[in-house]
């Protein structure tokens, strides 16, 4: 593992200029394996990264194995509803207890000596442990050998853990986000369904692809006819939350039908639509008629996986007779994601380069994707000159930019 001057030892300053100024992160922070161990400790392991959504495991007794910062977790739904996280690993030789996801199971059992855990983690049998027949020996404490716990939390749907255990509370960390959008009950959004990504190409490529419109024209002329560059925006909420906003969103009209909006929008408020990062890895867009949460999965340097979940607004959104519009707001959503692959994964064949110095940022379009860099080095623990000017996140470009191609 690298060491805390690590970062520091790279020389980033241009990196904290105005963004004008700039200059991105250096092409190894995208391509280099020691860096990539170094971010998985500092940002998915110290953080809350987040790592699933609730509809994965709908019902008590599921299980949903994951890898955070490269260590195996399993999610449980355990008896009373609730989402656990454990070290997906047997107390009696570390085996990994669950490879793949499994509905509705009544304990968690080793695949090795079939030891059995609750779904709450303690020990319940340690079989012939003493010998054929016999399933304790003298001097073995249950208690002491249940799985062992990862702090986990929910916001709405999505699921998040923090590994090491010292990251604030997750209600303290998404604070800003919950009071940006106070204005919306969150708690109506349904789960209408999910899309799966493979990319040859960095997690923070994906992420600094998504928080610009600059690319809208050339990349997605479809989406640009019906929701232009000229009518985004950037937000903020905090020194974790950055992305697009639109303030000319209008609900499609998808198989002839209406999906259901949030209740009581203003006209304003109506036509907002935001899209900001949930540092690190989770870009999560709010419409009047919709959402999704669009989580990556770092998978070393130079590829990830990528989960779409759409979600839509309250119970009457569920209807059987909704079910093409569901559908295909789904598929629009899928086709926008795909179009990006390829423009993704050909940053990532640039950024090894050895003529990539971090390239430049447009003031007018690149905010956010130098603000995420700079979350990034900040996060990771790199010490800015004492004279960077201030980026602390307060700043917030709510005029559309007037784009001409």
């Amino acid at each position: 593992m690298p060491n805390d001057s690590y970062l520091n030892d790279m020389d980033l300053s241009r990196l904290f200029r105005p963004t004008a100024e700039a200059q991105g992160l250096p092409g190894l922070c995208y391509t280099d394996p020691d860096y990539h161990r170094l971010e998985q400790k500092r940002l998915f392991a110290e953080g809350w990264p987040a790592v699933a959504v609730g509809a994965e495991l709908p019902r008590p007794g599921d299980l949903l194995p994951i890898s955070v910062a490269g260590q195996p977790v399993l999610l449980v739904r355990d008896r009373e509803g609730a989402v656990r996280a454990f070290h997906n690993i047997c107390s009696h030789r570390g085996v990994v207890l669950v490879e793949r996801a499994a509905r509705g199971q009544p304990v968690v059992r080793c695949p090795y000596h079939s030891w059995a855990y609750g779904l709450d983690g303690r020990l319940l049998k340690t079989p012939d442990i003493g010998g054929s027949g016999k399933h304790t020996v003298p001097g073995l404490d249950p208690t002491a050998l249940g799985l062992k716990p990862v702090r986990c939390g929910q916001w709405g749907d999505v699921i998040f853990v923090n590994l090491s255990g010292t990251a604030p509370e997750l209600a303290d960390w998404l604070d800003p986000l919950i009071r940006r959008w106070q204005h919306v009950d969150l708690g109506l959004l349904r789960h209408a369904g999910t899309a799966e990504f493979e990319v040859a190409a960095d997690w923070k490529i994906a992420v600094e692809n998504a928080v610009e419109f600059y690319h809208l024209p050339w990349v997605h002329p479809d989406l640009n006819s019906y929701s232009g560059a000229d009518v985004h925006y950037f937000c903020n909420a905090g020194d974790r939350f950055a992305g697009t906003a639109s303030a000319g969103y209008r609900p499609g009209r998808p198989a002839g039908e209406t999906l259901p909006p949030f209740p009581d929008l203003t006209p304003e408020l109506f036509a907002r639509a935001e899209y900001p990062i949930v540092f690190p890895n989770m870009h999560f867009g709010l419409m009047a008629d919709h959402a999704f949460a669009h989580i990556l999965y770092p998978a070393g340097p130079g590829r990830h996986r990528q989960r779409f979940h759409l979600y839509v607004i309250g119970d009457a959104a569920m209807d059987p007779r909704l079910a093409a519009a569901r559908a295909e707001t789904l598929e629009r959503w899928r086709a926008i994601n795909a179009e990006d692959i390829g423009i993704v994964e050909s940053l990532q064949l640039g950024r090894a380069s050895e003529a990539y110095g971090g390239g430049r940022f447009s003031p007018a379009q690149d905010y956010v994707s130098h603000f995420f860099m700079r979350s990034i080095a900040r996060h990771l623990g790199y010490q800015p000159p004492a004279d960077a000017p201030s980026f602390s996140g307060a700043e917030e470009h709510t005029a559309p930019i007037r784009y001409s191609a």
